[in-house]
């Protein structure tokens, strides 16, 4: 059951660096949303430093980008098919 004691109690339990890399990553929302930015340029430009990090090879780099931004564009335009195509079912 979520409410306000179990968030309190999972908030306390994580490692202060993460805490604090939360913290930030909200002011950074905040000063992008006042000067003007959107959330969604936000995500994809960290999106872009991710795959710069993990795929230090271009080609693997781009391929990856492109499927990113194919489950990106079937999200926000046909989300019934994004569902049908990306859902993982559980193992039973």
């Amino acid at each position: 059951m979520l409410n306000l004691e179990n968030v309190n109690r999972f908030m306390n339990s994580l490692p202060p660096d993460m805490l604090f890399i939360i913290r930030a990553s909200n002011l950074i929302g905040i000063h992008n949303g006042t000067l003007g930015g959107s959330t969604r340029y936000r995500l994809i430009r960290w999106s872009e430093l991710a795959f710069e990090n993990v795929y230090p090879n271009l080609f693997s780099r781009i391929w990856a980008k492109i499927r990113f931004m194919v489950k990106i564009f079937f999200l926000e335009r046909f989300p019934s098919l994004f569902r049908m195509l990306y859902t993982i079912e559980p193992d039973t």
